[in-house]
């Protein structure tokens, strides 16, 4: 198992130091960018996600072999276990779920590509949107930012309500099961992502596909932004380019079959207030535009990848 390592258990509310790089296993890292946030845990949950006060970002390191960028130190897996638990009881705006369809509706399209049946796994699934995308499939979900492991039927399918490793250990997802498992928005969250990927390439039968979306840190828009650039965030992790995403699908038993990048369909009242999170200037939007969606070039990639043979 190539899992990236960190520093000894910490006590309760401290930071860990990555050890070494999830994709090449180096222990030399440079500084990219200071962290712009100073608090613990405990006063994290209000800058999580889309609805935060301000964007504010961990310190972000990258590594001298590879060049990988990753926030480093990190908080305890069991602390973001607690704030995105916290931070799902937040009411979205119904903008937000008409941008999020669209979102889907072009994953689902990239998806079909590859992939012309079968049945799937939905890591990450939220509500079960993608999963009401894929009509003519199979599909099963899981919500990462559950308090339970019990599954639920809706009306979007089958989803199941805990971790993936306890899903796993119960029974309710077994190995070679899936044709095709996809991760959206998913793996820069991750604590302990190449443990995850492997528990995923475990579910998926032989010659089956990994389908992901993340942050692309190569991107136009994170080289104009800098520092500033939208997806450097708290919650955010890993942050992959075409070639680390590669070498890391590699090095965890997949071939790459393709990385484009995606542009991101998003509400005007979420665009306006991720400008002022992130630079402190209110864009009025009138209300009767607020639900409207436009593709956003925010810097994000989607990847489809093959499990070797």
């Amino acid at each position: 198992m190539n899992w990236p390592i960190v520093s000894s258990a910490p006590a309760c509310g401290e930071t860990v130091h990555v050890q070494n790089c999830p994709v090449c296993s180096s222990a030399r890292f440079k500084e990219l960018y200071a962290g712009n946030f100073s608090g613990g845990a405990e006063q994290a949950m209000p800058f999580f996600l889309t609805d935060r006060v301000s964007a504010v970002h961990g310190r972000i390191v990258r590594c001298e072999e590879c060049s990988f960028v990753l926030t480093s130190p990190q908080f305890p897996a069991e602390d973001y276990d607690r704030i995105y638990r916290d931070v799902a009881s937040i009411e979205k705006p119904y903008g937000r779920s008409i941008a999020t369809r669209t979102r889907f509706g072009k994953l689902s399209a990239l998806t079909r590509r590859h992939v012309k049946g079968g049945r799937f796994f939905d890591f990450g699934c939220g509500d079960g949107q993608f999963l009401e995308s894929m009509p003519g499939f199979e599909g099963v979900g899981l919500e990462l930012r559950g308090d339970g492991s019990a599954p639920v039927q809706s009306r979007r399918g089958c989803i199941i309500v805990g971790d993936l490793g306890s899903a796993i250990g119960a029974g309710m997802l077994q190995a070679k099961s899936f044709d095709f498992v996809t991760a959206w928005d998913v793996f820069e969250h991750l604590p302990y992502i190449a443990r995850e990927v492997q528990a995923l390439r475990s579910l998926i039968r032989p010659s089956g596909w990994l389908f992901c979306s993340v942050p692309n840190v190569a991107s136009l828009a994170a080289r104009v932004s800098g520092e500033r650039w939208n997806c450097y965030l708290l919650e955010h992790l890993w942050y992959f380019a075409p070639r680390t995403l590669s070498a890391f699908m590699a090095r965890n038993g997949f071939e790459t079959e393709e990385i484009r990048a995606f542009a991101f369909p998003a509400d005007l009242g979420t665009l306006a207030e991720r400008v002022r999170q992130t630079y402190g200037v209110t864009l009025p939007v009138p209300r009767a535009f607020s639900a409207c969606t436009m593709p956003i070039p925010a810097g994000v990639m989607f990847g489809a990848f093959r499990l070797k043979a």
